[in-house]
């Protein structure tokens, strides 16, 4: 399976050739578990271009921080999301002074 990659920190980074990040962490667990054989391969910093490079089948799919949207899903599908990640900062009922 040829893998395009988004590489956007957190979800994915390459450093010296190795590939890490919160995307390829769960990629990895699941082509683990169906016993698939893959290629991580760099994509486009562009989401856009990258549906367009699946599409064109320069990969066979592209994994990321993909969000739906209108003019993609006319290029490829979406699965359901692996991660649902609800980044949020707390703070202190009371009103902070500087």
């Amino acid at each position: 399976i040829r893998v395009g990659v988004m590489l956007v920190e957190p979800y994915a980074k390459v450093t010296h050739e190795h590939y890490s990040g919160l995307v390829i962490y769960y990629w990895d667990i699941i082509a683990k578990q169906y016993n698939w054989h893959y290629e991580l391969i760099s994509a486009s910093s562009s989401y856009d271009q990258t549906a367009k490079d699946v599409y064109e089948n320069k990969f066979d799919i592209a994994i990321g921080n993909f969000s739906s949207v209108t003019n993609r899903m006319d290029l490829v599908n979406y699965s359901r999301p692996f991660v649902i990640n609800y980044i949020t900062i707390l703070t202190n009922l009371h009103k902070i002074t500087l």
